[in-house]
């Protein structure tokens, strides 16, 4: 969510989508027998791949009206797999004898150093450049000879590819979890409304930013 805003300035509330589907591929496929490298890159594939075909018809959007899309899907995905998958997944007997804590650890921490370093790298690299153009001034940039909708397309599928292997971890880490829990828009709008707090309260009360967190997330639980 927030690669795909910092970049390309447009909020996309759907993000749970892409979580979700790579945590659903990288459990299934691992827990299926294939290799956890194969599967895990596999969850950052079908994400991005998802991104794809739903982004050139959702890029179409602006604003609230993109925002509003990817929510929708969302939770479209979410009721979606809720009724196709309505029950737990946990580790068989072999892979809950040998959790090991500390590998988990280190493949999460893998995944953040990634994502800092494409983070980074886009903000010296051309492809970068012109996404931020593309946020600042759309049709400046499409003066100038960067085209807009391939840059929006581009910052999409590598935010739905990172979101992918993010999940991946989390199918990774945890014991045993519902499938459809991974697909709550709630959960991946939570970082979102923080930072939106944070900002209105010019971090310099974080119990007000706090308060707002935890009454976002008591409504959406409500609603």
């Amino acid at each position: 969510m927030e690669f795909f805003g910092r970049f390309c300035g447009q909020i996309n509330l759907g993000h749970a989508a892409f979580f979700g589907l790579g945590a659903l591929t990288t459990r299934l496929m691992w827990l299926g027998g294939y290799p956890l490298a194969l599967s895990f890159v596999a969850g950052g594939l079908v994400a991005a791949l998802f991104a794809l075909v739903v982004g050139f018809p959702a890029l179409r959007l602006r604003g609230i009206y993109f925002a509003i899309g990817t929510l929708a899907l969302a939770e479209a995905l979410n009721e979606t797999v809720s009724n196709v998958l309505p029950g737990n997944s946990a580790l068989p007997g072999p892979q809950l004898v040998g959790y090991e804590l500390p590998s988990r650890y280190y493949l999460a921490l893998g995944v953040v150093v990634v994502v800092v370093a494409v983070t980074y790298w886009l903000t010296q690299a051309r492809l970068g450049l012109g996404m931020m153009s593309v946020r600042e001034n759309e049709a400046a940039a499409q003066a100038i000879g960067v085209n807009a909708f391939r840059h929006k397309l581009w910052a999409f599928l590598m935010s739905a590819f990172l979101a992918g292997i993010t999940g991946s971890t989390f199918a990774y880490f945890h014991v045993s979890y519902y499938y459809q829990h991974t697909f709550a828009p709630y959960g991946p709008l939570m970082p979102c409304w923080l930072r939106l707090s944070v900002g209105w309260a010019r971090s310099s009360d974080p119990f007000w930013a706090r308060s707002s967190l935890w009454s976002s997330e008591m409504c959406w639980r409500l609603i």
